[in-house]
Formats: structure tokens, C-alpha cells, sequence
């Protein structure tokens, strides 16, 4: 079966030999694809995605409505279930000024005073050093979450961009969890994806998503969030999503496989 998009199926009748050579190709047809042509009255559907529609309208107003979706910040995350933020550079509490002053203190105490043991003083080797800073995400999370006060920066250029957002239904259940959805760019000039773990795309962080970017490249990140059964996202100081459409077209994250199973009939509308 030969399908193209406005056109009608093209279905071509044929064997496969039993005693067919091995790398003698079976020619099956020539097809020329051409542009897609709109109806005239704008988009249309078959007729038996009509009468689904029309069957399954009366569960849809009444279990789902009218879902909305709102891109997730850190606030919004903060304490969701299923979500953990872990802020990078917080502040140190104004309870503690004075212990932390302290410690200081003592640790400059401790580094001046003469070392009994002469492996103390042995000066640590570059490997030794690179060593002790975190190489996974895992690493880093484990890092932040030990020491809220790190600073971490990231060159934009190396990573790709993503938002998450929040959906909401008339009825709980509608999809599988209540998680955010995960919007990831694999490609520019492409709708976001589901992020996969282990890949990045050729999609690339530019000034349309940070405006005040700095002169090298590199962006503060305000916090690292970790959604249960996604990749972690970096959220990163004075970003904004993109006021221009063409490069990066934002899409709503209503992903069809996110549906529960007594919602898998709404795929089609869930995600029009």
C-alpha cells in the first residue's frame, strides 16, 4: 500500500518468489511524492474518525473538558510530588550568619596550623583534584543537594533547550500520572519531544531563549529539577521561551502514549 497525505491509497498486488536469488531486488512500484494539498475548507477527517469523534464526544466533555496547559516553573515544581528541585547558589539563612562565620573561622585555624602527620602536607596531585568534582548528573545532584551554596554555570551552547508543562483536566486519572510533561528540542525547526535519556539532538540554547546571555557563553542555573521517569532539566537564570514561532514552535506536551488506559480511545483528539 503506497500512502501520501491528500491522496488517495494506492494498493499494488504481488508475490514474493520462494526461490527468489539472494540480492535480486523485487521492484513494487514508482511513486512521485508531491506537496499536500489543504481541502478547500480547511482541514478535513475520514469518515469513520467522524463517527469515533461523534461517539466518544459525550465521555470527553464529561471526564476530560477542556484541558489546559501552563509551563511549569521551579515554584510550581517545588514540592510537587513526583518532582524534587534542588536550588544552586541559596543564600545562606540569617539564623545561621554567625555559625557560618564561625566555621570559617575554624577552618582557616585548621588549614594554617602545622600538620602532625607529614601525608597531610603532601600537596594533592591535578588528577586527585579533577576526581573529586562531579562527572555524572547524578554526581551533580548529589553535589547540590550537599552544599545548596554551589554555583553552578553551564555554556548554553552545549546544551539543548526544553520547558515543562502543567495539564489539567476536568477529572483526575485522564493521564497516567500528574507530572508535568517534558518538552525537549530534539531538532530546530521542529515540535518538542518526549527528552530520551542519553541523547541531545542538534537543537542548541541560543539569545532567543536567553536574551542577557553573557559575552562567553555561559549561564547561571538557578536550580536542578528531577522528574521521576524523565530527564533532568536545568533551570537557568533569565530564561524565557521564545517569542518567535519559526525556530522553535512551542507545542502543549499532550502526548498520546501519556493517556491512561481507559483513555486510549481519545488519542486522536488528545493530541489534534
Amino acid at each position: 500500500v503506497c500512502r501520501q497525505e491528500g491522496m488517495p491509497d494506492v494498493v499494488y498486488d504481488g508475490t514474493w518468489p520462494a526461490n527468489r536469488a539472494k540480492g535480486r531486488l523485487l521492484l513494487v512500484c514508482r511513486h512521485t511524492f508531491t506537496e499536500a494539498r489543504e481541502e478547500p475548507g480547511g482541514l478535513a477527517m475520514s469518515a469513520g474518525a467522524a463517527g469515533r469523534a461523534k461517539a466518544l464526544a459525550g465521555e470527553w466533555s464529561a471526564k476530560i473538558g477542556e484541558p489546559t496547559a501552563v509551563v511549569a516553573t521551579t515554584d510550581d515544581l517545588a514540592g510537587a510530588c513526583g518532582a524534587t528541585v534542588y536550588r544552586c547558589g541559596r543564600a545562606t539563612e540569617p539564623a545561621q550568619v554567625g555559625r557560618v562565620f564561625m566555621s570559617m573561622a575554624a577552618s582557616t585555624s585548621n588549614k594554617t596550623a602545622p600538620a602532625a602527620d607529614p601525608v597531610r602536607r603532601k600537596k594533592a596531585f591535578l588528577s586527585e583534584s579533577v576526581k573529586r568534582h562531579p562527572t555524572t548528573v547524578s554526581e551533580l545532584v548529589a553535589h547540590v543537594q550537599a552544599h545548596p551554596a554551589t554555583q553552578l554555570a553551564v555554556r548554553a551552547r552545549d546544551h539543548a533547550p526544553g520547558y515543562m508543562v502543567s495539564l489539567a483536566t476536568k477529572c483526575a486519572g485522564v493521564r497516567k500520572t500528574d507530572l508535568p510533561a517534558p518538552c525537549h528540542f530534539h531538532d530546530k525547526h521542529a515540535l518538542p519531544v518526549k527528552p530520551v535519556r542519553a541523547t541531545v539532538g542538534n537543537a542548541r540554547l541560543d539569545r532567543s531563549w536567553l536574551p542577557c546571555m553573557s559575552p562567553n557563553g555561559y549561564v547561571r542555573v538557578s536550580a536542578v529539577v528531577d522528574v521521576a521517569g524523565s530527564c533532568p532539566f536545568l533551570a537557568l537564570e533569565g530564561a524565557a521561551l521564545p517569542t518567535c514561532g519559526e525556530a522553535f514552535p512551542l507545542a502543549s506536551g499532550f502526548y498520546p502514549t501519556d493517556l491512561s488506559a481507559d483513555y486510549h480511545a481519545h488519542r486522536e483528539r488528545w493530541a489534534f
